[in-house]
């Protein structure tokens, strides 16, 4: 039994010196927070867990060196609500598409269209994420967990994740999923 609570069963490859996945006994990405914060499972890819755009992995030697991708991923910019510099760019938001489900924890609020919803995460710097579906504004702080791309294009609510001013020129206002993704490699 894994650390994941997952039971698998493992090959030793005497000629690599390295454990090859054989079996596991659950879907890897329904292991609550497999990815850990603000990792993402993305079912399309042989690879298991990425960070969005503007983060990097906790443990980078967990995750390469014990395939442990729990730790998940933290900013690589501080936002600039939280840096207290007055003469930067406004922080803003990557709009993440084709979620299984928004992440859970998330507050209501009240507002009648999706520029009120992202006004109102702008001016909370604990807000790290919002979402709008036509109707009802939800907002998020604290960590997001259990993310999970679905593959192909699929009609789903957009997240928007709140990232600095300077990852958002980084990204150059593309839309995720992209490639600018950080990808951890979980099989080894």
């Amino acid at each position: 039994m894994e650390q994941t609570w997952q039971i698998m069963q493992r090959l030793w490859l005497a000629n690599l010196w390295n454990w090859k996945l054989f079996w596991v006994s659950v879907d890897q990405s329904e292991v609550y927070a497999f990815c850990g914060a603000f990792g993402i499972f993305n079912v399309t890819s042989s690879t298991h867990c990425a960070c969005f755009p503007g983060f990097v992995p906790l443990s980078p030697n967990d995750t390469q060196q014990l395939n442990d991708c729990l730790g998940g991923c933290v900013r690589k910019t501080r936002l600039q609500c939280e840096s207290n510099i007055s003469n930067a760019k406004n922080d803003g938001f990557l709009k993440i598409s084709n979620l299984k489900s928004p992440p859970a924890n998330s507050k209501a609020y009240p507002a009648r269209n999706g520029k009120q919803c992202e006004s109102a995460c702008s001016l909370n710097c604990s807000c790290i994420a919002y979402a709008y579906n036509g109707s009802e504004c939800s907002i998020w702080d604290g960590a997001l967990l259990n993310l999970r791309l679905l593959d192909g294009n699929n009609t789903t609510q957009n997240l928007y994740i709140k990232l600095a001013a300077s990852e958002l020129q980084d990204v150059g206002g593309a839309k995720y999923p992209s490639e600018d993704l950080l990808v951890f490699d979980f099989e080894g």
